[in-house]
């Protein structure tokens, strides 16, 4: 298994959505923080499995997966080495707005 790579900007994605989430409720914030958790652990392990986004066509391809029970994906590509997410992304807002962070291989 590849380890996985967080970007900084996903990783402050990530954080705003836990600081969101745990504000309304802890434990609303904590089924979060295993939803993405769980997520992350199911890329890892399959990430062929998850779809390929058509927009931008990139290389390496960018692959998509939903957090369950909550409205974000993980966005990531794989790498030589790692697997690396480039976004937490809210699935109903500034749709590819990350593309500019696909890195050039």
């Amino acid at each position: 298994m590849k380890p996985i790579e967080l970007d900084a900007e996903a990783r402050t994605e990530l954080l705003r959505a836990v600081a969101w989430y745990g504000e309304r409720s802890v434990e609303v914030g904590r089924r979060f923080v295993a939803a993405v958790e769980a997520t992350t652990a199911e890329v890892q392990r399959w990430l062929r499995r998850f779809p390929v986004l058509n927009e931008p066509t990139t290389d390496p391809p960018v692959r998509r997966a939903r957090v369950k029970r909550f409205p974000f994906a993980i966005i990531f590509v794989e790498l030589r080495e790692t697997i690396r997410i480039i976004a937490v992304a809210h699935q109903r807002r500034r749709p590819l707005y990350w593309a500019s962070r696909v890195p050039k291989v």
